[in-house]
């Protein structure tokens, strides 16, 4: 996927403006190429701007910049990029950025009116920061970075400020507010700046961001800001980018602030499309504004990564919302209570009541105005019992008590009374957005279906977003991750060593595994290297934010233990579950369950559980991902299946001491 509309040279520019008029083919062509970039782009939605108004404002901006460079003589090789995307930001892209060897400037143009509302100075402010803080180029080679918003239809003297700019943001921001007059003296003090070479600039353009936060770095950095009502705390999202999530989180927004009724609203989505988040961003908002909210999950190990990372009381496990409230028929005080994950609240068989948890919890005894909002990870169940979104559905069929919102892509599955129940396109989170717009759940889901073709074809989409994207390998033998070089370190902590060299962000790893395997198979094909069984819930935050990257005392993490939660770079090992063999000239997976785990899971459903367990694990990544195929006839398939796919090994065989991670310039290579 390209990540810049249209890179030109000074040069470019003045003739495009000087041919006999705007209306010329090249400048046609331009326009065109940068209309389709921001078309095709990624977005969640079709692309709805006024194409009338967006090429006028191209034109526009090419004819006042070509005239600034031919007064000012900047040099004419000098690379002008339109619309760059700002590294793992693909809603986020400055108007115009200019290449110089030791300095970045950056400019968001405003072609007409002379009014500056905070909106705007967010957007610029918010531009110069990412491409200063988090552009690994500019990082790397002290390059300085310098954002401007531009009035270009009126001078600087005649620009007016909302009195919020004026109230929140610095002197020196509202500086760099210019006009058509004070662009005048910027422009001529870049005149004899030094200019990037068209290889620096490839380069510049190529260069990845620091790493993407974890869902609990934006959960402990948004919580203070949303509560204290604190200004722009919205903008310091970016490991998920806020702008897909934007229209969910304002609707539901919207929903709780006229509720004068019993809400019940559904979000759906893929695995890693950012349910959490949403989630977070109401419970730390309401409780901001002193609406009374609280957040359950039965994910008992993401309850403890939340909880100790936030600190927040606010956040409980589910079990006790079943016990006082299901049971015990409590009243619920809150106004807004949030169910994370609520397709793995179980049955009443399962949890030895006379109703499952959905019902329950439609049936509570609540105060008027509530609203409810139950978040569902689409195909996730890895365990029986675990009821699915058809839980709730059945409860709400006999219910005409609540006024349902759910995702349009639930249409077919409810019979409701049309009145009571309304469908959104908003509360469907159709894309991953984990490791950055790179959205490996089409591959996976070829790769559970054993379709060839299509995961080949998958596979590809995911190479061509480069180093914006995520890097898969596989690798026979997990040990030779953990051996230690004759400087002490293994694979992985040099790995992370390079990777932390320019980032207050951890680098995470850690081997994850299906909680159905025998223990003796897990230590067999991990040749001894885990010694101990699975990581507990409530050690979760311990794991997650050191544990996980500990090669002295290695543990493993299951999928009910990583669900809902990430690593830059997470091993799932395959240890003999789980694996592909031919049946009738076709592939087909098959299941090799422990023991124990054969007696708790009926027949009728391993099938299911087991593609839903794999699932979670190959979709926790953020970064890079090795997959862990053992040297062991038993997966056979399993390892040619994804040789033909595409993907390589890791490392590459007789590399006894580096890898490609070490000997590539950090510029051009990726990651794995």
């Amino acid at each position: 996927m390209s990540i810049v509309g249209a890179k030109l040279k000074v040069k470019d520019i003045i003739q495009l403006s000087n041919q006999n008029t705007l209306d010329n083919k090249m400048l046609d062509k331009l326009l065109c190429d940068l209309e389709k970039f921001v078309r095709n782009i990624g977005y969640k939605k079709k692309y709805k701007d006024d194409t009338k108004a967006q090429r006028m404002a191209w034109k526009k901006q090419i004819k006042f910049l070509a005239e600034k460079f031919e007064r000012w003589n900047l040099n004419p090789e000098l690379f002008v990029l339109f619309e760059y995307m700002l590294p793992k930001e693909n809603t986020k892209r400055p108007d115009i950025i200019l290449l110089f060897e030791s300095k970045i400037i950056s400019l968001e143009f405003k072609t007409s009116g002379n009014y500056v509302d905070d909106s705007y100075a967010l957007q610029f402010v918010e531009y110069g920061k990412i491409l200063q803080e988090y552009h690994q180029y500019n990082i790397s080679k002290n390059v300085k970075v310098e954002s401007f918003l531009i009035m270009s239809s009126v001078n600087k003297v005649d620009i007016n400020f909302e009195k919020r700019v004026l109230d929140n943001y610095i002197p020196k921001d509202l500086d760099r507010v210019l006009g058509k007059d004070s662009l005048d003296n910027l422009f001529e003090s870049l005149a004899h700046e030094n200019i990037m070479t068209e290889v620096e600039v490839n380069d510049w353009i190529r260069s990845e961001r620091g790493r993407s936060r974890k869902i609990w770095d934006e959960a402990r950095i948004i919580k203070d800001a949303l509560i204290s009502g604190e200004k722009g705390a919205l903008s310091k999202l970016n490991g998920i980018a806020y702008e897909y999530l934007k229209e969910t989180d304002e609707f539901i927004e919207s929903i709780i602030k006229n509720n004068n009724s019993k809400n019940l609203i559904l979000v759906s989505g893929v695995p890693g499309a950012g349910k959490t988040l949403i989630a977070l961003l109401q419970l730390f908002r309401n409780i901001g504004q002193g609406i009374p909210s609280r957040y359950y999950t039965g994910n008992g190990a993401l309850i403890s990564v939340l909880k100790g990372i936030t600190g927040s009381n606010d956040i409980d496990y589910f079990t006790g919302f079943r016990h006082d409230y299901i049971i015990k028929n409590g009243i619920v005080d809150e106004k807004v209570v949030i169910f994370d994950e609520a397709q793995r609240f179980w049955t009443a068989e399962k949890a030895n009541t006379s109703r499952s948890d959905a019902k329950g919890i439609i049936e509570a005894n609540y105060n008027d105005n509530i609203t409810i909002i139950a978040l569902i990870g689409d195909g996730q169940k890895p365990l029986d019992g675990e009821a699915g979104i058809e839980s709730w559905i059945n409860a709400l069929r006999d219910d005409n008590s609540w006024q349902i919102h759910a995702p349009t892509n639930y249409k077919e599955k409810f019979v409701v009374e049309e009145e009571k129940i309304s469908f959104h396109e908003e509360l469907h989170l159709s894309t991953s957005v984990r490791a950055g717009f790179t959205d490996i759940s089409n591959f996976i889901e070829s790769v559970l279906k054993a379709d060839l073709i299509e995961a080949s074809k998958q596979y590809d989409e995911i190479k061509k977003n480069g180093t914006m994207g995520v890097d898969i390998k596989i690798c026979r033998d997990l040990n030779s991750l953990y051996v230690k070089n004759e400087d002490g370190l293994t694979r992985l902590e040099r790995l992370k060593h390079r990777e932390e060299k320019n980032t207050d962000n951890k680098y995470l790893y850690g081997i994850l595994c299906s909680s159905k395997v025998e223990k003796r198979d897990l230590i067999k094909y991990s040749k001894g290297l885990v010694k101990e069984s699975y990581q507990k819930n409530d050690q979760a935050y311990r794991w997650y934010t050191e544990k996980c990257c500990d090669v002295n005392n290695i543990t493993v993490g299951t999928e009910t233990f990583c669900q809902g939660l990430e690593l830059d770079l997470p091993i799932v090992l395959f240890a003999g579950d789980y694996y592909l063999e031919k049946q009738d000239n076709s592939l087909k997976w098959k299941s090799d369950l422990s023991v124990y785990k054969k007696k708790s899971i009926p027949t009728d459903k391993e099938e299911e559980i087991m593609r839903d367990t794999y699932r979670i694990l190959l979709t926790r990544v953020t970064k890079e991902m090795i997959i862990i195929i053992p040297n062991d006839i038993k997966f056979k398939e399993t390892y040619n299946f994804f040789k033909k796919v595409g993907l390589e090994e890791w490392p590459k065989q007789g590399d006894q001491t580096t890898s490609i991670l070490y000997n590539e310039p950090p510029s051009t290579q990726n990651t794995l």
